[in-house]
């Protein structure tokens, strides 16, 4: 009996030990569950910090942020990606590999992120893996065109990388109408001085706006030679040919050569041409004509290119060299590539051509240029170029029948359209205004032309 008593009075000892146990088990459950809340929710707003610091170009803080992510969590694949993306941008190039090598593990087929392992591989200057992925991408038959032509491109431009020369050749022939090819003034008088008689005579302007159709037709040539990563050699050679309808005095024939060494650094290029042509005129010898013309290539930004100059030269004409001239022309222009209205071009030259013999009014003279131009895609078959130049002359005689300096104000307008064929081949057609003012009023003029042009790219090796 005793015994029976003492079972039932340890029984609820035991219970109370029993249930103190069972709450001790939950209460630590339950802390357990709200700890892996808490660290959910701490990895989601680390993860939104990280974002938001490589949306801000924050590179070494999205890093770092992103490491500590993996270092929790090695297999997710967003992770992976910013961190390896962070690691590109900051020029830790093997840890960006590793990262996308993890998710190509998991998505072999995920072709952003092999894009991005191509660019990797490229940055790093290993073409040969980096060809062998971006070949890959171009598998994908569901990359957008802008992408695959992108890609195409860059393979294209690591081939040539690792060869030490190649030879590439442009065609063109085309069909012109010029309005007044003579620059024929519209004014049917003007007056001038005449020294012989010391008084002011009225000239009349017998001369008549002729047109003509001009057939044209260009070859270039062009080789490169690769010494080294950072110097290459330029060589080119054009020839022209302009044939006038009905007006063999006009016709032109003229080859430009010119030999450029060229130096390479990742964001600029400094090139230095030495060029020679030679021009005739109506079948006959007209100019020849040297420059030196040292330039200067920057990438300022992803988007935006810096090209300035320094132009050096001598106009001899055959045949009147009393118009020599020597040339000075500072240049400067810049390129923007837009995310939505194609590629803007701003240009501004100044330059001198001081006449080699005193003996004429009408050579030495100051200018300055301006061209705006816009390039742009309408879709992958037409792209519209429109352009706008105008340049003004100072010359710093006196011409002896206006008694007064001549001053030039020349614009023109140009629309054009290109339609591609192919890789190679394109036609382009276009129109062009041209009007020049001046102080003196047998130099000014106007005139329209239209051109249809058919181009022709190859490689010849």
């Amino acid at each position: 009996m005793r015994k029976s008593k003492l079972v039932l009075s340890l029984t609820p000892l035991l219970l109370v030990n029993l249930n103190a146990n069972d709450k001790a088990a939950y209460e630590e459950k339950k802390v357990e569950t709200k700890e892996k809340v808490v660290v959910v929710k701490s990895s989601r707003a680390l993860y939104n910090v990280a974002l938001q610091n490589f949306r801000n170009k924050n590179y070494v803080k999205s890093y770092e942020q992103f490491n500590s992510l993996f270092n929790a969590n090695m297999g997710d694949i967003l992770i992976n990606y910013y961190l390896g993306r962070s690691a590109y941008e900051l020029g830790k190039y093997e840890l960006a590999l590793s990262a996308y090598d993890r998710i190509l593990i998991q998505q072999p087929n995920n072709t952003r992120v092999r894009l991005e392992m191509a660019q990797t591989y490229m940055q790093m200057k290993l073409y040969t893996q980096a060809i062998s992925e971006f070949n890959k991408v171009l598998e994908d038959k569901k990359i957008p065109t802008n992408v695959r032509k992108t890609v195409a491109s860059k393979i294209e431009y690591m081939q040539n990388l690792q060869k030490k020369h190649f030879v590439t050749a442009t065609a063109m022939a085309g069909i012109m109408y010029d309005s007044n090819i003579n620059a024929t003034p519209s004014t049917g008088a003007f007056d001038i001085y005449n020294p012989t008689v010391n008084s002011v005579v009225t000239v009349q302007n017998n001369n008549k706006e002729e047109s003509s159709t001009i057939y044209q037709v260009v070859g270039k040539l062009d080789h490169t030679y690769k010494y080294s990563e950072n110097f290459i050699l330029n060589s080119s050679a054009t020839a022209l040919l302009m044939k006038y309808v009905n007006h063999k005095e006009k016709d032109v024939h003229a080859l430009s050569l010119s030999v450029a060494p060229t130096f390479l650094e990742k964001e600029y290029k400094v090139a230095l041409p030495i060029l020679f042509d030679k021009i005739n005129l109506g079948h006959e010898s007209y100019q020849n004509n040297f420059y030196f013309n040292p330039n200067y290539t920057k990438i300022l930004d992803s988007s935006t290119l810096y090209t300035g100059g320094l132009k050096l030269g001598r106009i001899n004409f055959v045949d009147e060299d009393d118009k020599d001239a020597n040339v000075l022309e500072l240049q400067n222009s810049v390129k923007y590539l837009s995310d939505n209205y194609g590629l803007f071009g701003v240009s501004l030259n100044l330059g001198k051509e001081m006449e080699v013999k005193n003996s004429r009014t009408d050579v030495d003279h100051k200018y300055f240029d301006i061209n705006l131009s816009n390039s742009y895609e309408l879709n992958n078959d037409y792209t519209i170029q429109t352009s706008l130049n105008y340049k003004q002359f100072h010359y710093s005689d006196t011409d002896v029948n206006f008694r007064t300096k001549r001053k030039d104000k020349k614009s023109d307008i140009t629309l054009a359209v290109h339609k591609p064929i192919n890789k190679e081949m394109l036609v382009n057609v276009a129109s062009t205004y041209s009007n020049r003012d001046s102080n003196h009023a047998s130099a000014e003029y106007d005139k329209y032309m239209l051109k249809a042009n058919f181009l022709w790219n190859f490689k010849v090796h």
